[in-house]
């Protein structure tokens, strides 16, 4: 089931965006929030930077390209801070999931912020 899992680690909570085709392998996860409604809160924050820019490719001034030791993720940003980061891609064209990503949040952000699956 697609949409977002809130999750709770040593009093820190983050927000998970979980796939339709694979529940254990979301497609990433948030920053740390203090409580669990300060978390919820992300999730439209998220929601409404996407919306509202317009984030449908890594073309975005509020994207992140970042290479880490294997592979390739994306961070979406407020004011220069990570809100929203992938999961890394550690294909040969990691910076091609990238964009597919990038696309399928977009494409699917309703599906992914509005229904929160436990």
């Amino acid at each position: 089931m697609q949409g977002y899992k809130v999750v709770q680690e040593n009093n820190i909570w983050k927000f998970l965006l979980i796939p339709s085709n694979n529940k254990n392998q979301p497609v990433g996860w948030s920053k740390e929030f203090p409580s669990r409604h300060d978390c919820i809160n992300g999730v439209e924050s998220f929601r409404k930077l996407v919306i509202s820019n317009n984030i449908c490719t890594l073309n975005s001034p509020f994207l992140r390209l970042v290479y880490g030791e294997k592979g390739a993720y994306v961070e979406y940003c407020i004011d220069g801070e990570m809100l929203f980061r992938s999961r890394e891609y550690v294909c040969p064209s990691h910076k091609s999931s990238c964009k597919k990503i990038v696309s399928s949040i977009s494409k699917n952000l309703a599906a992914y912020t509005l229904k929160e699956v436990y």
